[in-house]
């Protein structure tokens, strides 16, 4: 592999490495690497050969995707088991007719989100695939069948029977 050239490093050190923490922040909103190398004005494979040389770049974008990854974790998390959260709500009281006596109550509320099945189904699946897959095949079951292959008695109807008095 031919040595890099110290413009490159130069580049580097000028347009990347004073925007580390920017980079993380992109990477952490789920901006794909191929928009960042664009907002740094380099190509996608300069970006990449950077990250192999430059640890630093690379941790950047280590500590981006892990946050964002935690953050959508904890989020699809509270959206499964279901979460609380308060509300603002303001109400407009207007006592008279002209409405010049206008009052605004503001109030919080606690509400409640409930645990949503789906959110909870894709948590299983990704983390217990064995059990929650919709490919498991290893679901079985054990069903017993009776016949009856004696003919039923007849009942005897209400209306047929005499009584001996």
């Amino acid at each position: 592999m031919p040595a890099k050239k110290p413009t490159e490093d130069i580049l580097y050190h000028e347009k990347i490495e004073p925007k580390l923490e920017m980079i993380s922040w992109w990477y952490r909103d789920g901006i794909p690497v191929e928009v960042i190398a664009e907002r740094l004005s380099t190509s996608i494979t300069t970006l990449n050969g950077y990250q192999n040389r430059f640890p630093k770049l690379r941790k950047a974008l280590e500590q981006g995707k892990e946050e964002a990854d935690l953050r959508v974790q904890d989020s699809l998390y509270r959206r499964a088991v279901g979460y609380e959260y308060e509300e603002l709500v303001e109400e407009t009281e207007t006592p008279g007719r002209r409405g010049s006596d206008r009052t605004v109550r503001r109030r919080t509320l606690t509400k409640k989100a409930l645990p949503d099945v789906q959110a909870g189904t894709f948590w299983m699946r990704n983390r217990q695939p064995g059990r929650w897959s919709k490919d498991n095949k290893s679901m079985e079951a054990t069903v017993k069948i009776i016949y009856n292959t004696e003919k039923p008695n007849k009942p005897k109807s209400a209306g047929t029977e005499r009584s001996a008095r």
